[in-house]
C-alpha cells in the first residue's frame, strides 16, 4: 500500500527536479542576455567610429524579448519554490501522522 508522504515525497522530488531545471534555463537566459548586451555595446562603440548601425533595432528586442523571458522564468521559479515549500509541510505533517498511527 503506497503511504501519503510516499506519494507527496514524490512530488517534492518532482518539485525538486523542476525547480533544478527553471534555475538552469534562467542561467542559459541570463548568459544570453549579457551576449547580447555586449553585441549591443560593440554596435553602439562601432558607430562612434562612424560605422552603420546595421541590426542594432533587432539587438534590442531580442534583448527585451530575452529580459521578458528572463521574468517569466524567474516568477515560475518563485512558484515553484512556494509549491515545494508547501508540499514540504504537507510532507512533514503526513510523515507525523502516519507515526502517531502505527
Amino acid at each position: 500500500m503506497i503511504r501519503e508522504s510516499d506519494r507527496i515525497k514524490s512530488k517534492l522530488m518532482a518539485l525538486h527536479l523542476r525547480l533544478a531545471e527553471l534555475r538552469s534555463e534562467a542561467e542559459r537566459t541570463r548568459i544570453h542576455i549579457l551576449q547580447l548586451e555586449a553585441e549591443r555595446d560593440d554596435a553602439r562603440l562601432a558607430s562612434l567610429f562612424g560605422e552603420s548601425l546595421e541590426g542594432r533595432g533587432q539587438l534590442e528586442s531580442q534583448l527585451e524579448a530575452a529580459q521578458k523571458d528572463l521574468e517569466r522564468q524567474q516568477e515560475l521559479i518563485r512558484r515553484v519554490r512556494t509549491t515545494h515549500a508547501e508540499t514540504q509541510v504537507r510532507y512533514s505533517v503526513a510523515r507525523r501522522q502516519e507515526q502517531a498511527g502505527e
